[in-house]
């Protein structure tokens, strides 16, 4: 056994220089956007559909439409039925997919660059003439169904499920994470059709590809299959600021802990939340580096103080949620029963520090090093370089986003990183939520504010 004392790891090198492949863009005269990176390392490419709606734009009676409607864009088109889409991506080596979140939904193709013109081709087709069969809408109600009662057992998803009604307000739209279920019981085939005609049209979306392919060869593709679709829809407006009054987090309204009630529970699922800001805000990249600082990794300050010093957490972290409106700043992690007040207590002390203390040069030199460092792995695939770009196109980042992107990490001091993160996080005003037995940990809790307790379904407790 090594008897030698143990050594700190080495200070981190400078960040290997890298480039963010070159886009072209174009518009074609139906309003589509057009956007291609070349990378010629390997005959493959991948080519994504960007639609500027997802769930935030969905009915308000009617949570879960946008996912439920991404979900039936491969059950079958006016042209080809599921099984023959499937059929034609699986016999050139494709992969082919669609997913939704809060502002989008996206149907991406891998290829290899050969086989483009029909993967461009299905694309199309998927996007602008799904059929919505009968029988496919009953098999993803069943399959989102059972992916529902399976998350609500799940002490993660029920702490983000009853956070986001906190902190927005239920009729907000984004206070919904998933669907209801008596929503994925009423959605009907008329509803997915009105919802694709009102928000997926050419003017709201984006093809990109990325890949071993030519601009002017991706751009007739996008001609021949694309210039066609005429549909003409509603943009989806950026949803508003959470406001006082609307069960959203607010400058007036102190701490509250809204405790979730899991008989049996032998851990505490903790989040502590407030709204932070819009994805294209310019104070995004200091407020990245100051959650970096926080709790953006296994050697933040959340880790290192709730596992490493103190064995409160498996693990403890803070994150941004991206959005075209304010997104959430989140700091979560789970502790046993018995030291769930404790835990609390640390989640607190490092957020107070913030607006105490000068972030150490070694702490700033770290947090802007790790995020400069893992940048070029984040570049490495057709697929990911695809999702960026999507990114600028979703968010509306300038073109010139992601080129600069570790000059502007590399150019924050510590004030600026410090405040844009300790202007958020007020510890008195903070939306708490905890997961957990009631028994075993509501008095500890009691402490850190008024406790609005509430049942697995959502609704509030006796």
């Amino acid at each position: 056994m090594s008897t030698g004392t143990r050594e700190s790891p080495p200070a981190p090198g400078n960040p290997r220089p890298v480039a963010f492949p070159q886009v072209r863009r174009t518009t074609l005269a139906n309003g589509l956007r057009v956007l291609v990176a070349e990378d010629h390392d390997l005959p493959v490419a991948y080519a994504l559909l960007v639609v500027r709606a997802g769930s935030g734009a969905d009915p308000e009676n009617l949570p879960g439409v946008a996912a439920f409607t991404s979900s039936m864009l491969l059950e079958g088109t006016a042209r080809r039925p599921r099984d023959r889409i499937v059929e034609e991506v699986e016999q050139v080596g494709g992969d082919l997919a669609t997913s939704s979140d809060e502002d989008r939904t996206t149907i991406g193709v891998q290829i290899l660059s050969a086989d483009l013109p029909m993967a461009i081709e299905l694309l199309a087709e998927v996007a602008s003439s799904p059929s919505f069969p009968a029988a496919g809408v009953e098999k993803i109600r069943q399959k989102q169904s059972g992916e529902l009662m399976r998350s609500l057992t799940d002490p993660g998803f029920l702490g983000r499920r009853q956070l986001y009604r906190v902190l927005y307000g239920d009729r907000h739209p984004y206070a919904h994470i998933a669907a209801t279920e008596a929503a994925l019981a009423a959605i009907t085939v008329s509803d997915l059709e009105r919802f694709h005609r009102r928000r997926f049209f050419p003017g709201a979306a984006s093809l990109v590809v990325v890949g071993d392919v030519r601009p002017n060869e991706v751009r007739d593709l996008a001609e021949r299959h694309l210039a066609g679709w005429k549909a003409d829809g509603q943009t989806v407006a950026e949803p508003a600021a959470p406001t006082a009054g609307t069960g959203g987090a607010s400058a007036t309204k102190l701490r509250r802990v809204h405790l979730v009630h899991r008989p049996g529970s032998v851990q505490a699922m903790i989040l502590l939340a407030a709204p932070a800001l819009r994805r294209a805000d310019p104070g995004w990249i200091p407020l990245v580096v100051g959650n970096q600082v926080l709790g953006g990794s296994a050697s933040a300050r959340l880790f290192m103080n709730l596992r490493e010093r103190n064995s409160l957490t498996y693990g403890a972290y803070s994150s941004l949620g991206a959005r075209r409106g304010v997104g959430p700043i989140v700091c979560s992690g789970s502790s046993r029963n018995e030291v769930a007040g404790r835990a609390m207590e640390e989640f607190l002390v490092e957020i107070d520090r913030l607006s105490g203390e000068t972030i150490p040069g070694d702490e700033m030199d770290a947090a802007q090093s790790y995020l400069c460092g893992i940048f070029p792995t984040q570049i490495e695939t057709p697929a990911n370089v695809a999702s960026m770009i999507g990114q600028q196109e979703v968010f509306g980042l300038p073109e010139d986003y992601w080129d600069t992107y570790r000059d502007r990490v590399g150019a924050v001091s510590e004030p600026m990183a410090r405040r844009s993160i300790a202007a958020l996080l007020d510890p008195a005003r903070l939306e708490v939520v905890v997961v957990g037995d009631r028994a075993a940990i509501g008095s500890q809790l009691e402490r850190f504010g008024p406790i609005l307790v509430w049942d697995t379904e959502g609704n509030a407790a006796s």
